[in-house]
């Protein structure tokens, strides 16, 4: 994700500089706007980052640059590793569906955290193997539902 934010971060620059440097101000001025976008989406791909924090009353899931997510413990009802590429949750970044929400940058292992009311939220972070022992154990289970594949 670094190198594509980096890749259209460049390209828009470029591209801004040939638009500007063109000879002229008409409909060629109106090209820097979808420059000036790709910089903007760009930056934040180049910035996105995903992982999570456990506390001792709660769950914070984060996906950066948007606001975390907290779970509190009480409301989790099921915590479970998830081997999940592009095809699991239909591409990468923050993807929404029915019931659940994930934030994948890369494919990998993740933690898959559900609340009381069904919800899911999936988290690929580095050593999601430490926040499952850590969850499963703190809340006194013996255990989530496992390693999905």
């Amino acid at each position: 994700m670094r190198v594509t934010g980096a890749v259209l971060i460049v390209l828009g620059t470029v591209f801004t500089g040939i638009v500007l440097g063109w000879p002229g101000s008409a409909p060629e001025v109106a090209l820097v706007l979808p420059a000036l976008l790709a910089m903007a989406i760009g930056a934040l791909v180049w910035s996105a980052r995903s992982g999570f924090d456990i506390t001792a009353d709660a769950v914070v899931l984060r996906f950066r640059p948007l606001p975390p997510i907290t779970i509190p413990r009480e409301r989790i009802a099921d915590v479970r590793l998830v081997d999940a590429d592009v095809g699991t949750y239909g591409g990468v970044g923050l993807r929404v569906g029915r019931g659940w929400r994930a934030a994948m940058l890369t494919p990998g292992l993740g933690i898959a955290v559900t609340d009381v009311r069904g919800r899911t939220w999936f988290v690929r972070t580095a050593h999601p193997e430490r926040a499952f022992r850590a969850l499963t154990h703190r809340s006194g289970r013996a255990g989530g539902t496992g390693r999905e594949d």
